[in-house]
């Protein structure tokens, strides 16, 4: 999954993060408490969509649900910015046509998806924009989708909620132990929120793709 600031652009003027100069540029902007998480979310994939829910759900699909007609397409975060032809998706992406217009040639108020597939550059520069908006275009996105599931069990709500508190936590012990003034008690306590992280896994049974997804973010 594309990263909004690459380790190859952590020289760029954007990356202003401090103690570790590849933080995320949305960590550092005026953004709700529900938007960051959902941008967290999106970058750790740590949502709804079907790519990911059918790892740990009984039975699961990673056809998309929404998209009208009979073609299968697989639900995952390009399917979801740029393909899903559900209307409410559409109707977003044409509020935010901005957004679009300069990276995608084929986008319009008519045919606000994409029909073909896209690189994965193209897809890194569209995420990789200075337009602050982008970001709260995702988070509606992810409130998308995430009404759209179906009910999980209560079990599995619970769980999962353990990992994301918990990979949320690792993350933020990780960027202290990294910072210039780090002391011991910093690094003592990534190795414990990394330990609380690995063990709210096992029990979860996170697949070796979304692991390695989101231990990308601290590499």
């Amino acid at each position: 999954m594309a990263d909004f600031v690459s380790p190859a652009n952590c020289h760029q003027p954007e990356s202003r993060a401090v103690g570790h100069p590849c933080n995320p540029r949305y960590l550092h902007l005026d953004l709700s408490k529900h938007v960051m998480r959902n941008i967290s979310r999106f970058r750790l994939r740590a949502h709804t969509l079907k790519v990911e829910a059918a790892a740990w759900l009984e039975d699961g699909s990673c056809v998309c649900d929404q998209c009208p007609g009979e073609d299968e397409h697989v639900q995952n975060e390009v399917h979801a910015l740029l393909n899903c032809q559900d209307h409410r998706v559409c109707e977003l992406r044409k509020h935010f046509s901005f957004l679009f217009t300069p990276f995608f040639e084929d986008f319009s108020a008519s045919q606000p998806f994409l029909l073909q597939q896209v690189n994965n550059q193209l897809v890194h520069d569209f995420l990789s924009q200075q337009n602050n908006r982008l970001f709260l275009f995702l988070s509606e996105l992810m409130d998308l989708f995430e009404t759209s599931q179906q009910p999980i069990s209560q079990t599995t709500t619970v769980k999962k909620a353990r990992v994301i508190n918990a990979l949320l936590n690792f993350r933020n012990a990780f960027l202290n132990s990294r910072a210039l003034h780090a002391n011991t008690a910093d690094k003592r306590a990534f190795l414990s929120h990394k330990l609380a992280f690995l063990s709210h896994k096992r029990a979860l049974s996170v697949t070796a793709t979304a692991f390695m997804s989101v231990m990308s973010a601290f590499l």
